[in-house]
């Protein structure tokens, strides 16, 4: 990855670039059209208020009318200015991408990623993203989705920075203590049966989680150099190894238009997704040896000399097949103990209160 020029994010804007930029863009016409709205409304209840105090003197209701009034104002100029500082952050992140050979947009189609913050939720929405299309393609995005209903309803926000590996590899989850809060953040638990405790102090960094039977893998995955820089780099953020790919998770929406914050994305990107991906290109699952030989007629097997150009067959097609078992592909969801005990005792006191 050459060397970024960060500088597009804090040249001046000009109000004139903006604007053409805004007009380029077809939510621009939605977002005027909902401000004009709001003023005319304003303006509405403003009038009414002056004619209704002229024709009857109504004091107290002309007062309650002007003060509406005044509130719309307030909230139409409030998301007019909010608007215009939306809009100038856009700008400076695609003139940012377009001076780095990358690409920028604005509420995009939510990708079809296998990571676990994109398989729950409704009304998912990918507000904006700094993608790599060529090699090595990598995702930096804003994302939220709502969970429940009604009262219930919650709305969650990520950023996201997508790294994409040549090899598919068991589903591993490197749970940050850095952003927990008595609980993991993280909106899947995962049984504490498939958690492995690594050597020095990356315990103390990161709670890791990977299928049963597959410690191994992910002890030659996570190599002390690359363990290091997670907990050097990547120490904020939740990650995840799914299929063919690398997430890492942080929290809310963190501002990509902010030079700090955008270089220290790119550089996790750079350093411990590049780690990533040069320590999994000879990754592959021994447990297809196995599969292999199991579809291989014993008649096959009469001979050492068969035996071994088998042996030498299995290793070439475990690294071309590029698979994972079906036993390491995802980890085991933990079943909510705590909820199910508080619904039962409710059902409980009530059979026995009623």
């Amino acid at each position: 990855m050459n060397a970024l020029n960060f500088e597009p994010l804090t040249e001046l804007a000009s109000s004139q670039d903006v604007s053409s930029f805004r007009r380029s863009h077809s939510g621009a016409l939605t977002d005027n059209i909902n401000l004009w709205v709001f003023a005319v409304i304003s303006l509405g209840v403003a009038v009414t208020a002056a004619v209704i105090y002229v024709k009857t003197g109504a004091y107290d209701f002309t007062i309650a009318l002007i003060v509406v009034a005044v509130i719309l104002a307030i909230l139409t100029i409030s998301q007019f200015a909010s608007q215009r500082i939306q809009w100038r952050r856009w700008f400076r992140l695609n003139r940012f991408a377009t001076a780095n050979d990358l690409a920028f947009e604005i509420n995009p189609a939510v990708p079809a990623y296998p990571g676990l913050i994109f398989q729950i939720g409704n009304a998912r929405v990918l507000a904006e993203r700094v993608s790599r299309l060529d090699d090595p393609f990598l995702d930096i995005g804003q994302y939220k989705y709502t969970t429940g209903s009604g009262k219930n309803k919650t709305t969650h926000r990520w950023t996201y920075l997508a790294v994409h590996l040549d090899r598919h590899l068991p589903q591993i989850v490197l749970d940050s203590r850095e952003n927990n809060f008595l609980t993991s953040n993280l909106p899947v638990k995962f049984s504490h049966t498939q958690e492995l405790e690594l050597e020095g102090d990356f315990n103390k960094f990161f709670r890791l989680y990977c299928p049963n039977g597959y410690e191994t893998d992910a002890l030659y995955l996570l190599t002390p150099d690359l363990m290091k820089k997670l907990i050097d780099k990547s120490g904020n953020f939740d990650v995840e190894i799914v299929d063919n790919w690398m997430f890492f998770y942080s929290t809310g929406f963190l501002d990509l238009s902010v030079e700090s914050v955008l270089s220290h994305i790119f550089d996790v990107a750079r350093s411990v997704g590049r780690s990533m991906i040069s320590k999994s290109e000879r990754y592959a699952d021994s447990r297809v040896d196995s599969q292999i030989v199991a579809n291989t007629k014993p008649a096959q097997l009469d001979s050492e000399e068969t035996i071994g150009s088998i042996s030498q067959g299995v290793a070439g097609t475990r690294l071309a097949s590029d698979v994972v078992g079906s036993g390491g592909r995802r980890l085991k969801t933990a079943t909510p103990w705590a909820g199910l005990g508080i619904v039962v005792a409710i059902v409980v006191a009530w059979f026995f209160l009623r």
